[in-house]
């Protein structure tokens, strides 16, 4: 009896291990031979929220190969070797899962293909609903129009609430603009899967800490020299 569940624990265990372990073939479609290291990596983003933070392949001859090994999907940006003096990375994100087996890229390291259902619900589900109604691109829209990203951010997450792509964009809110009640509810919006997770937790644990700082900021009492509350107030000042 314990030889059979051995075997059946380990056959569970390598599954698993199998199923989070990735070869993944890329390609850059390019007259251009280049060789260098390619880099999918964290970029702003707090190491903390990924497995491996810098998926990296040498580019031989624009073909490149990676090794992923990873429990849920993960939101990259891209850069060369050869460009790190020049920019920090380059404009676009790349959605990366345990599926993910192909990646093929433009002369301008555009996507061509990218497959793995995260990148998938990214490009079909999540940017059409993002940008329905709206004439300018997805960062311009994020930037100009923040609460209004935000809006559609809850009401795509109440809708997906097992999406990733759905937190990964929770998490480049909340790095970017700290504290708001709204990302407070979207987070409490995710299914139970995901909020078990560890991506969920972390963005979770960095909300919360942004919060209690944000309540220790509004719960501060200035006082005037005789130690009676006062109005805090600052000088007007010209912004150069």
């Amino acid at each position: 009896m314990f030889r059979i569940f051995f075997s059946v624990l380990i056959f569970i265990y390598s599954t698993t291990f199998s199923q989070n372990n990735s070869t993944i073939e890329g390609k850059i479609l390019s007259k251009i031979i280049i060789d260098d290291t390619i880099h999918f990596s964290a970029g702003i983003y707090h190491r903390g929220y990924y497995e491996n933070y810098d998926l990296s392949s040498e580019l031989k001859k624009n073909n490149f190969i990676l090794k992923s090994d990873f429990t849920y999907p993960h939101m990259y940006v891209l850069n060369l070797n050869s460009e790190k003096n020049k920019i920090l990375f380059r404009a676009g994100v790349y959605f990366i899962d345990s599926y993910t087996k192909n990646i093929q890229l433009d002369s301008l390291y555009g996507v061509k293909l990218l497959d793995g259902p995260t990148n998938l619900e990214y490009k079909n589900k999540f940017l059409p609903y993002i940008l329905k109604g709206i004439k300018s691109n997805f960062y311009i829209f994020r930037s100009k129009e923040g609460d209004k990203f935000d809006n559609r951010l809850f009401n795509y997450t109440k809708n997906n609430p097992s999406s990733y792509v759905a937190l990964w964009f929770l998490i480049d809110r909340i790095s970017s603009e700290g504290y708001k009640e709204v990302y407070e509810k979207i987070l409490s919006q995710f299914s139970f899967d995901v909020r078990n997770g560890q991506l969920w937790k972390t963005a979770n644990a960095e909300f919360l800490d942004l919060r209690n700082k944000s309540k220790a900021y509004l719960d501060f009492d200035p006082k005037s020299i005789d130690l009676k509350s006062t109005d805090f107030k600052l000088q007007n000042s010209q912004v150069y």
